[in-house]
């Protein structure tokens, strides 16, 4: 059931890529960043989904629903198979914004190989600020593009940290190590997030989307509209203006 080319319809590509560039990888995360949203209402609706490849592709492609980062990173990982990309996944710690501690492991991170020879870290699978296009994976080396600032450093028990420089100084993303996964190991990640007590996910609903000026986010009960400079801001009090907004902005229908 996996249709490549109804597949890059979803993301606004309407002639599958030639060859597996680096600038046809950059092209594919832009697109799937602006047309897929980042999304967790099947969490806080305590609908039950699965992260197997088929089972989002029917939710992302066929149905037109976004995801998080374990259905929308491992869909897409299988698309840049099928393109031609060599792929390895990881496991990583998402640090920003994190409670003191170590966090767990709940991030699925791509490792994209290009035509070039070159390694590049991918991600379509944030709801916040993310880089937009494939950072080299080369430590100390710093990407700037329209999202802001990013480089890769390295620390002891953290492995690879993405950084983001923000306010005059590097903060931490999220982080990884080197130990290839399997669809099977983010499962009982996936487990936890959607169904723990414990689990953010379950409390607020998270919705986001990129543009090309800014982004669309829902978080909680407040809409926001990000643009350039200029923040909308439309605070939600009832499920049917929800649902209005979900569809009108991020084209989500239940």
């Amino acid at each position: 059931m996996f249709d490549i080319d109804a597949y890059l319809r979803r993301i606004g590509i309407s002639e599958r890529p030639a060859e597996p560039s680096y600038r046809t990888l950059a092209m594919l995360q832009y697109a799937h960043l602006t047309h897929v949203p980042y999304e967790t209402m099947d969490i806080v609706r305590r609908v039950p989904f699965s992260i197997a490849s088929d089972a989002v592709y029917e939710k992302v492609v066929v149905r037109g629903r976004g995801g998080y980062c374990f259905e929308l990173n491992g869909l897409f990982t299988r698309l840049l198979r099928e393109l031609g990309y060599p792929v390895t996944e990881y496991f990583g710690r998402f640090l920003r914004d994190a409670d003191p501690g170590i966090p767990m492991r709940r991030h699925r991170v791509l490792r994209v190989t290009a035509s070039d020879g070159c390694d590049y870290i991918c991600d379509v699978g944030v709801g916040g600020v993310c880089p937009l296009t494939p950072l080299p994976f080369v430590p100390h080396t710093v990407t700037s593009e329209q999202n802001g600032t990013w480089r890769i450093e390295t620390y002891p028990f953290y492995g690879y940290v993405v950084e983001e420089y923000k306010r005059g100084e590097w903060r931490q993303y999220y982080c990884f190590t080197l130990d290839p996964c399997a669809d099977i190991d983010y499962e009982a990640a996936d487990w936890y997030c959607q169904t723990s007590p414990h689990s953010f996910f379950r409390d607020r609903p998270i919705v986001a989307l990129q543009t090309e000026t800014g982004r669309r986010t829902l978080s909680g009960d407040m809409f926001r509209v990000f643009d350039g400079e200029r923040v909308e801001e439309i605070c939600v009090t009832d499920t049917e203006t929800r649902d209005r907004l979900l569809k009108e902005r991020f084209g989500i229908v239940f």
